[in-house]
Parts: structure tokens; sequence; C-alpha cells
């Protein structure tokens, strides 16, 4: 069994690497009866005003408390100079107005430079798209601010969809098509957790998920 300055020590160095996690909040709220929220976001600053490292007070309960708060980092992202200018990498192949093309090319370019990578135990994390991107890994939660960020940055409405079988069990993004003003004419899923990552899988399909919370972003 580790000892108490060994798990210390241990915190200390995942610090580092996350490094804008307050392990020792995340230690005191982990005999809460749900799993905290944590907040991991870029150590600078975006548009002229710090990032928080955490929720006012540290944790977001329910399906309605963690759409909004991904929403509010898709909201954030979206406007990042460093995830336009991968955005605009990303679509660099596309005709100019294909559209279509780059619903998909934004898909692959996550799906080219990320990986599915479960939260750290007892302990949800939401990842901006940055730390997403830098650390080449997150969950549904994660790829799904990322997807959002960059699409919405591309000119798309997105909207987050919650699914599960009696909670919240997994989260994706749909992207409507084409971009406003245009009338919608259908919805794109980007579902980046999945194994083969197939564009516009759409986990509602499968028996086992219901549609449960769909939180726009306006």
């Amino acid at each position: 069994m580790m000892d108490g300055k060994k798990s210390q020590n241990l915190y200390k160095n995942f610090g580092k690497l996350l490094n804008a996690v307050d392990f020792d909040k995340v230690a005191d709220l982990l005999g809460e009866k749900d799993h905290p929220v944590i907040d991991v976001t870029p150590d600078q600053k975006v548009l002229q005003q710090d990032l928080p490292v955490a929720t006012e007070d540290g944790q977001v309960w329910g399906v309605t408390g963690r759409l909004e708060r991904m929403k509010e980092m898709i909201e954030i992202g979206r406007l990042s100079p460093h995830i336009r200018q991968l955005v605009g990498r990303a679509v660099r192949q596309c005709r100019e107005r294909d559209q279509m093309c780059e619903l998909r090319a934004i898909h692959d370019y996550i799906a080219e430079h990320t990986r599915f990578l479960d939260d750290i135990r007892d302990i949800e994390l939401f990842q901006e798209p940055e730390v997403t991107l830098h650390f080449n890994a997150g969950d549904c939660d994660d790829l799904s601010i990322l997807a959002g960020s960059m699409l919405e940055s591309a000119g798309f409405k997105t909207s987050l969809v919650a699914v599960g079988q009696s909670g919240y069990d997994h989260v994706f993004v749909r992207a409507d098509y084409p971009k406003p003003p245009e009338r919608k004419k259908k919805t794109v899923s980007f579902d980046l957790s999945i194994p083969d990552k197939t564009f516009d899988f759409d986990p509602t399909q499968i028996e086992k998920f219901n549609k449960i919370k769909i939180v726009e972003i306006d």
C-alpha cells in the first residue's frame, strides 16, 4: 500500500501534467456521492480573460448542469485563435464553400489527432479543446467540446446530445447542414469516441441508448 507521502508526491507529479487541476481540491471532493466535475484549462489567457480552473464551487450536478458547462466551454473554444487556425488547416483541401467537405475534414482532423481516453477514476474532467489537442486524448465530453468548438469556429450551428439507458451515459455533437442563415436540411453527427470513428455516426440508432437531453449552442 502506498503511504501518505508517496501518494502526495504522485498527486504533485501528475499535477505538473494537468497543471490546471487543483488535486488538493479534488481530494476534498472525492467524498461526495457523485463524481466532481473539474475543468482542465490551458495555462494561458483567451480573449484577455483568465480561464477558470473549475466552476465556482468545483462541482456541476445533473445532466443539464454538465451540458450547460460543456456549452460554456464550446462558446470559449469557438473564439480561440488557435482553434480557428486549426480549422483553417483542417479544411484547406476543401473547395471554398463546400460545407459537407468541411464537416468531413473537421471530423477527420479530430479522428487523426485524438483518441478516446477515460477520465481519472472517480473524477469527471472537462478539458478545454486546446488541452484535448495537447494531450491527443479525451473522453466523450472532451471530444464533444473539441468538435463543437471547431465546428462553431467554422460557422456551423451545433447542439450537444446526451444519451443513455436511464441517465447520462454518453454525449455527442450534432451540426446543422448547411450553415446559417440557410435553412437546415439535415444534421450531421460527430461521435469521435467510437473505435472506428465513423463519420456521421448517430449513437441514438443503437438500441440501448435513448436520447435524454439536447442543448443547442446559440
